[in-house]
This record gives structure tokens, C-alpha cells and sequence, in this order.
């Protein structure tokens, strides 16, 4: 029997015998109150302090089963939510490598060539642009994911000990990839700005298109390539994660439960 049943059974007893047994100690400390003998007032005081006691613990077992019950419609919603559209989401938009793969090109372009001219910037620029728009999605996905499971937990339930280890890993995957992502934009903006181009907007009225700049040595090119290579990996990391937990096959109390 785990912890759950033996509460709903601690509860129906309450609930038949709460009456009589609160009656039977009642008439005891009534009939002790009109013996006078100081062991027997300690004994009183004593019977009356574990009642007190008693009573506080029946009314915790209450209230914890009012609060499961009461919230349990609202939990499981949750949680199906979370695993039918949150999680798919998450999948869609942090596992693949194509616009990372395909900006690492152009990087290595420019650090193999003695010059980059306009069109290859604006070329990275263009590639970059719908990739900051993913950016933005995974970040409100991520937000979404944290936010649910907080509320979850808000409402006495909890991740199963058996995936929790596995559905952290994951969440720190997620967050250590939006993060680096982010920073790779930054870095390229920084790059593409030599011309001035702008990553927001198509207007290149402004950029200086007879511009070409030897990008072998610099550090910015540099690190946007490590941070390529880390997101690639991460993404495959957190890919290979995904497909070990199964969790889309999963059922909601495969992966939540009461706490």
C-alpha cells in the first residue's frame, strides 16, 4: 500500500469514527476533571495535550486530501498540456541544426578567405534572420515549460523519482542551448554590423556595400564558431535525451504524481 491509499483509508476511518472517538475521549476528561488528585490532573493535562495533537494531524490528513482532490482536475490538465503540446513543441524547435550548421558555413568561409565582401555578410545576415525569430520561440517555449511544471508543483504534485533525474537533465539542456543561441546572435550582429547591416529589418539603404574585410583573425568570427560547434552538440545531446526518455509514449502518471 503506498502513501496515497493509506491516506484515503486514515481518511474514510476518520470520517466514520471521528464522532465516536472524539466522544469517548471527551467523556474521559470530563470524568477525570472531577477527581481531584494532582497525578490525576497531570494525567489530564497529558490526555489533553495528545488529543490536541491528534487533532492537528487528522486535520492535516484532511486538508491534504481536500487539496488533492480539489486540485487534481486542474493538475492532470496541466500536465497533459505539458506533455501533449509543450514538450512536442520543445522537440520541433530545439533539436534541429540546420540554422546553426548553415551560419557555421558562412563562418568558415569568411575565416578561410583573406576577404568577405557585402553579399557574403548580408547572405549570413538573411540566414541569421529566421533563426532569431526560432530564437524567440524557443525562449517563450522554455518560459511555458517552467512555468507549468512551477504550477504543478505549486499544487502538491511532483515529477516521478524515476524520470526526475532524466526531465532536469532536460531542462538544463534547454536553457544552456537558448542561452548560447542567443549569445551566437549577438556575436553575429556584432559581425554583420562592419557593414551596417541590421539583423531587425531589410532595409540596407544605409549598409556600406563596397566594404570587404579580412575576418580571418577575428574573435568574434572565432567564437561564433565555438558556439556553433557547442549548440551542435548540445542539440545532438539533448536529441539523443529525448529519444531515451520516450516521454510522448508516456502517461501523465508515468511522469506526474501526487507528492
Amino acid at each position: 500500500m503506498n502513501w496515497n491509499k493509506a491516506v484515503d483509508v486514515v481518511v474514510k476511518f476518520a470520517r466514520v469514527n471521528l464522532i465516536s472517538f472524539l466522544s469517548f475521549l471527551f467523556g474521559i476528561i470530563f470524568v477525570l476533571c472531577f477527581i481531584k488528585t494532582d497525578k490525576l490532573s497531570d494525567s489530564v493535562s497529558a490526555l489533553a495535550n495528545a488529543i490536541m495533537a491528534m487533532a492537528a494531524i487528522i486535520g492535516l490528513v484532511f486538508a491534504r486530501k481536500w487539496k488533492r482532490d480539489a486540485t487534481k482536475d486542474k493538475v492532470i490538465d496541466k500536465c497533459v498540456h505539458i506533455m501533449t503540446v509543450i514538450i512536442p513543441d520543445i522537440k520541433r524547435l530545439y533539436v534541429p541544426t540546420l540554422h546553426v550548421k548553415m551560419a557555421q558555413t558562412f563562418l568558415i568561409k569568411m575565416k578561410e578567405n583573406q576577404s568577405t565582401d557585402f553579399k557574403h555578410a548580408r547572405e549570413l545576415r538573411n540566414t541569421l534572420r529566421s533563426y532569431n525569430i526560432l530564437m524567440v520561440q524557443c525562449s517563450e517555449s522554455l518560459s511555458l515549460f517552467k512555468a507549468d511544471l512551477k504550477y504543478v508543483k505549486t499544487l502538491s504534485w511532483k515529477v516521478n523519482k524515476k524520470i526526475n533525474p532524466d526531465l532536469t537533465t532536460y531542462s538544463n539542456f534547454l536553457s544552456t542551448i537558448a542561452s548560447k543561441q542567443f549569445e551566437l546572435i549577438t556575436y553575429i550582429i556584432v559581425i554583420v554590423n562592419y557593414w551596417g547591416l541590421s539583423m531587425t529589418d531589410g532595409d540596407d539603404s544605409e549598409a556600406d556595400d563596397n566594404l570587404t574585410k579580412n575576418l580571418s583573425d577575428d574573435e568574434f568570427v572565432d567564437m561564433c564558431l565555438k558556439l556553433c560547434a557547442e549548440i551542435i552538440r548540445l542539440k545532438e545531446d539533448l536529441n539523443k535525451l529525448i529519444l531515451r526518455m520516450n516521454i510522448e509514449t508516456l502517461s501523465v502518471f508515468d511522469v506526474f504524481e501526487p507528492s
